[in-house]
């Protein structure tokens, strides 16, 4: 054996294949309400919360979907009045660049999609929810 051998230097057969595996694939995008999960316009949800109900899957990202399924959800978390973007609660002006979502969300319009839209306590609108407790950001469906 060698000092390398010892310490566990040499890469594994699993972590070869953990490695070249395909990445996992995230659920299917899934169009419209989600009654038994959500309350539209009542409840305030975190955005974990969103995340594990898989009613909004981009952690990170303000827009949810794919260029090939299109757009499911859409956290709105801020606005620009340099991108014209506004919200009229009915209706909103959204920027997004189209690796950021918005070939998802042009795809959703050509196919008539329902886009889930969530709203961020952040929000400088009439339409923003609440901070929830300690001022954590709180998201609306």
């Amino acid at each position: 054996p060698t000092a390398a051998s010892d310490t566990n230097d040499y890469i594994t057969f699993s972590s070869i294949t953990d490695i070249l595996a395909p990445p996992k694939k995230h659920p299917p995008v899934i169009f419209g309400k989600l009654e038994k999960v959500l309350i539209e316009g009542k409840a305030i949800y975190s955005r974990g919360e969103l995340f594990t109900s898989h009613a909004h899957r981009a952690d990170q990202r303000g827009v949810n979907g794919n260029i090939v399924d299109g757009c499911d959800s859409v956290v709105v978390s801020r606005q620009s009045i340099d991108f014209r973007e506004d919200d009229g609660l009915e209706w909103i002006q959204y920027t997004s660049s189209r690796r950021q979502g918005g070939g998802a969300l042009y795809k959703s319009f050509l196919c008539g999609h329902p886009i889930r839209v969530f709203r961020s306590s952040n929000l400088d609108s009439p339409f923003a929810p609440p901070p929830r407790d300690q001022g954590r950001t709180a998201y609306r469906y």
